[in-house]
């Protein structure tokens, strides 16, 4: 399988390439290194061969970087030629990011999305699977699942159904094979460059820094390991045009704030021998009280369940951050 993945450096990204071992499959990555450095590229292993002039990397036959904006076509349609699939993992993430910058998120997530659609019409890739989010729904009461009318209150939120919506239009008036996952709020290896509650939480425990509660912290998240993620991602790369649509992808589980920072306290105690300072502040625009995930048409459809539990995920991941903060390369 020739597979082209668009973020494929970012944190998703890092673990579905990692999850391509042994799957017999041919990357080949578009990412414009906005979420780090050529540097740290190392997860892969050493460079076989770089290109400068081409902004290319090249590691083996099976893995290739391009790097380049999402919303170049030109670029993009470079790396789709003869391509059997594409995973667009490309976008601005982060509600508060979307805050401050709008327009910008309006541009990476929307104007992304549809060109990386165009240049699946244009060489007739088989299937394209987007990353969408459940800030698309909005402040709706859960379970979130795909039978709700979306009101986004972000902007982050509002580019994710916009490009739900383009995957619609693409569907419906080319018949490309697209489909949008609704990825709940993901944690995991290789995440320090997020800003995400867990990242957020774990990197302020380990440089000392007290963390902040926006809240009373009763608010609640639905907290999906990367590895469960990159599952559901292979699973419907896998059903080719018999799913469609909209999917929610979640753990299915609802966990408070104030439990995720007594679970991170306790594993914090443990590795390092302190907890952390904890402050309180006025609750944040656009980000919902409650969320979590009806999964039951994932499961139905994509033949997808998540496997790992909170506690497990917590631990590996806390333990993947202490690991890179000991050696002084925190972001790798």
């Amino acid at each position: 399988m020739k597979l082209v993945v668009t973020g494929g450096c970012g944190f998703i990204g890092r673990n579905l390439i990692a999850a391509a071992h042994g799957r017999s499959v041919r990357l080949r990555v578009i990412d414009d290194l906005s979420a780090g450095t050529d540097d740290e590229l190392g997860f892969l292993g050493p460079v076989v061969r770089l290109d400068p002039a081409a902004n290319r990397y090249t590691w083996s036959d099976e893995i290739q970087i391009l790097k380049a904006d999402v919303r170049d076509l030109a670029a993009v349609e470079k790396v789709c030629r003869g391509a059997d699939g594409v995973v667009h993992l490309a976008a601005s993430t982060g509600i508060p990011d979307s805050l401050e910058k709008p327009l910008e998120h309006c541009s990476s997530n929307v104007l992304g999305t549809a060109v990386v659609l165009e240049a699946c019409r244009r060489h007739g890739v088989g299937r394209c699977v987007v990353a969408s989010s459940a800030a698309a729904v909005g402040d709706a009461t859960p379970p979130m699942h795909e039978g709700l009318v979306p009101s986004p209150v972000s902007p982050y939120g509002a580019s994710k159904l916009a490009a739900e919506a383009y995957c619609s239009a693409y569907r419906g008036a080319f018949g490309l094979s697209a489909v949008a996952l609704r990825f709940s709020n993901v944690y995991g290896p290789h995440s320090g460059h997020k800003t995400s509650v867990v990242a957020r939480f774990i990197t302020a425990i380990l440089d000392g820094r007290t963390l902040t509660i926006y809240g009373d912290g009763h608010q609640t998240r639905d907290l999906l390991y990367v590895r469960d993620l990159t599952g559901a991602i292979w699973a419907a790369l896998a059903t080719g045009r018999t799913a469609h649509g909209v999917y929610q992808i979640g753990s299915g589980v609802e966990t408070a704030v104030n439990d995720l920072l007594g679970r991170l306290g306790d594993l914090a105690e443990a590795r390092i021998g302190r907890r952390p300072r904890v402050e309180h502040r006025l609750p944040r625009a656009g980000e919902v009280e409650r969320s979590f995930a009806d999964i039951s048409r994932a499961r139905a459809d994509l033949g997808w369940a998540p496997s790992t539990p909170v506690a497990r995920g917590l631990e590996e991941t806390f333990d993947w951050f202490l690991e890179q903060h000991r050696h002084g390369t925190r972001w790798v």
